[in-house]
């Protein structure tokens, strides 16, 4: 019962993080044909998103921690976890700099 719902939590996490990295990659692909169509109402709508990203990211990164923490007496190996996180690591600056690839299938 316990691997079950740690299961079904973590599926949820990586759920999250794919759906962070679809509208991360909406996002980037909207600013790659905002540049080559020289549309700034484009570019308008997708300035400041990256605010937004990271507020995502760092949900997912308490929740990583909060399950982690949960199961540590049970779980032998939390790489899973890890990995979910690492999918999304982030550098300061621009929208740009956040990943929108990930290594789920």
């Amino acid at each position: 019962m316990l691997l079950d719902t740690f299961q079904q939590e973590l599926d949820n996490l990586v759920a999250g993080m794919l759906d962070l990295g679809r509208q991360v990659e909406a996002s980037l692909e909207n600013m790659v044909r905002a540049m080559e169509e020289h549309d700034a109402g484009l570019a308008g709508k997708e300035l400041g998103v990256d605010a937004r990203y990271k507020v995502r990211g760092a949900d997912i990164d308490n929740k990583t921690m909060v399950l982690q923490a949960r199961q540590a007496p049970v779980a032998r190996d939390r790489q899973p976890v890890k990995i979910v996180y690492d999918g999304v690591q982030e550098q300061p600056g621009t929208l740009s700099t956040l990943p929108y690839t990930f290594p789920f299938p």
